[in-house]
């Protein structure tokens, strides 16, 4: 599902704008991205745990060439599904 298609069926269901749900949708990315900035993790109920990860420096290859390549130490944003959502699915 891509971003219009989110707005397009929430637009639908609802009868608000697509120019109204695409805001609202912009101010909840917002507040999740500024959430995890500040408290490294964001859980919304019912969906899952989005929390930021620390990782390691390490040693990986090019696939392309082969040739070595050193990763540097970052952080990634991971997400763990909730349980509910987690079976909704299986």
């Amino acid at each position: 599902m891509t971003k219009a298609q989110l707005i397009d069926g929430v637009a639908k269901v609802t009868g608000f704008s697509k120019k109204t749900v695409a805001e609202v949708l912009e101010l909840i990315v917002f507040n999740l991205t500024r959430s995890l900035k500040v408290d490294g993790v964001a859980t919304l109920h019912g969906i899952g745990i989005f929390e930021v990860r620390s990782m390691k420096a390490r040693k990986s290859r090019n696939p392309r060439t082969g040739d070595p390549v050193d990763v540097p130490a970052h952080r990634k944003v991971g997400f763990k599904a909730h349980k509910m959502l987690r079976e909704s699915v299986q």
